[in-house]
């Protein structure tokens, strides 16, 4: 019994030294937040996150640093459970500005035939069979409108269209 109780402490120790050696070949560690569950656009990310040390050598470059995660960031689209949290991933308040990427701006639009469209999905914003906004992504819902974040370049565009006589059309992005 002595011999099966060396043997056991025997083998975890061996076990615990290579979990530590492999740990130690990653080198440094830095701390990342973890979506802890699925994430839906617009949900605070302070009660759906963890802080979890992470080897430097696997981090994304744009990992936030959790020491500067606002207490009233809302994630700004769909993250997956136990993916790395990015500053593309968080907004810094709730509303429409919360999904607004660099260089994009809102614009508000009626559309034609409505398509289920929620904050926080990828679309594309088409006109008479004209692709206006191959990337866009929907940041709010107000009675029949619909807000989209579009690149600020095609902005006025996309605005025209959508007060002109064919009005516009969302088609849900994968």
């Amino acid at each position: 019994m002595i011999g099966l109780v060396a043997v056991a402490a025997w083998t975890t120790m061996s076990y615990t030294a290579g979990i530590d050696a492999e740990r130690s070949r990653w080198g440094d560690t830095r701390p990342v937040l973890i979506a802890t569950t699925d994430v839906e656009a617009g949900t605070p990310l302070a009660d759906a996150t963890a802080v979890v040390d992470h080897p430097v050598a696997v981090v994304p470059e744009r990992a936030l640093d959790p020491s500067v995660l606002d207490p009233a960031a809302v994630a700004r689209r769909h993250l997956p459970a136990g993916s790395t949290v990015t500053d593309a991933d968080v907004g810094a308040t709730s509303g429409p500005r919360t999904f607004l990427g660099d260089h994009e701006v809102a614009v508000t639009l009626t559309e034609r035939i409505a398509s289920g469209a929620r904050p926080g999905d990828p679309v594309v914003v088409t006109t008479d069979g004209i692709v206006l906004a191959e990337r866009a992504t929907v940041v709010g819902v107000v009675d029949d409108r619909v807000i989209v974040a579009v690149d600020a370049a095609i902005a006025p565009m996309v605005a025209a269209a959508a007060t002109g006589p064919a009005g516009v059309s969302l088609l849900l992005a994968p």
